[in-house]
């Protein structure tokens, strides 16, 4: 177990403050005193350290007319940014994002046909260096680069894996591709699922604080991201959302090598073969016996999940979701009235590009830690 030592307090005091800071529109020293517990002369010491390393600004100053007025702060959301990217079907988006989570500029690419190793060397810092430049934010100003992966992906061993969709068969270690990257561009990576990703997006646009969130995204493949009172679950085996392999028959094996019972069931590249879908014409065509199709598979998927988890909140999402809307949402809300013992809140996703967003978090909470640890 380390030892305690005074730095620790330092830290969690700093970032204590922070934090109290950047989730209000303003305060004043006084305010984050009486409501953090923080000793006045700590607080005083900590502000200026911020105010030091440009994290927070002076917002002018407020009371009446008789006593002093109270210097008020806020974030300086502008003060830094980080770059979310997130990689659906044949494209791949990148975007800039503050530390208010406000995507300032995005640039897209194509990615298809490309695999893992190529996505990371060369496509991503491609359209990364295209972002800074159309940008016009200075490269010292970005903290780093977030990127959501179409696969299974374990942080720990930088592994990526399960994605048969995109003829990922096997397990590629990219810890050789990612020292490219960074190395190429002058920035740090973080590296996730790309539906990890989203369900942090999402988490974070919808200010939750230890609570559960669920996001499911169906669009080239099928999979979830899943918060549980605050914390992304990843599992055991890094699997954990992976629902497109979820069974509702017996007579099946699995193999790994292929797309799971669910998901080969449930995406674009099925359905369109099952009902001549196509998301450029989804508009001209009758598609209430597809919907009824994905929304009793999705149904049941939720029920089976939520009844172990019991998660508050889940949100459907992914390109198939989002043109579907409300009639997806709605039949997938009536099968569960039938089918689920426990009440769930079903909801569209709050978030636009989820991915980058929650990408570029991952970055932004990582680096802010290691500053206010200085």
């Amino acid at each position: 177990m380390k030892a305690y030592v005074a730095s620790d307090l330092r830290d969690l005091n700093r970032k204590s403050v922070f934090s109290f800071i950047s989730s209000r529109d303003e305060v004043s020293k006084t305010m984050i005193a009486r409501e953090t517990g923080i000793s006045g002369p700590t607080v005083i010491k900590i502000v200026s350290f911020l105010l030091e390393q440009g994290l927070i600004e002076g917002n002018g100053e407020r009371g009446g007319s008789v006593g002093r007025k109270s210097h008020m702060l806020r974030l300086n959301k502008n003060a830094r940014y980080a770059i979310g990217a997130a990689v659906e079907g044949k494209y791949i988006r990148v975007g800039a994002v503050n530390l208010q989570g406000e995507i300032s500029c995005v640039e897209t690419a194509k990615s298809d046909g490309a695999d893992i190793t190529e996505l990371i060397e060369c496509i991503v810092p491609q359209t990364v260096e295209k972002l800074i430049k159309k940008s016009g934010i200075e490269r010292e100003r970005f903290l780093g680069i977030g990127l959501g992966l179409p696969c299974s992906y374990d942080v720990d061993r930088h592994i990526a894996s399960f994605a048969p969709l995109i003829d990922m068969r096997d397990g590629i270690c990219t810890t050789e591709s990612e020292k490219k990257l960074c190395d190429l561009l002058g920035l740090p990576l973080v590296v996730d699922n790309d539906v990890n990703m989203e369900v942090i997006g999402e988490y974070y646009r919808r200010g939750l604080q230890g609570a559960d969130l669920a996001y499911i995204s169906i669009g080239t493949g099928l999979g979830a991201g899943i918060v549980l009172e605050g914390k992304l679950r990843r599992g055991t085996n890094a699997q954990c959302g992976e629902i497109g392999y979820m069974v509702f028959e017996n007579n099946y094996t699995v193999g790994l090598n292929n797309a799971g019972w669910l998901e080969k069931r449930v995406n674009l590249e099925a359905l369109k073969r099952r009902f001549g879908f196509d998301l450029s014409h989804a508009d001209d065509c009758d598609l209430s016996e597809l919907i009824e199709y994905v929304s009793e598979k999705i149904a049941l998927c939720i029920t089976n999940f939520a009844s172990i988890i019991d998660c508050g909140i889940v949100c459907l999402g992914g390109v198939l979701a989002s043109k579907l809307s409300d009639a997806l949402l709605d039949s997938v809300r009536n099968m569960l009235k039938k089918l689920c013992a426990i009440s769930i809140d079903l909801q569209k996703p709050i978030c636009e590009d989820a991915g980058i967003v929650g990408a570029s978090r991952q970055v932004i909470d990582r680096e802010l830690d290691l500053m206010l640890e200085r």
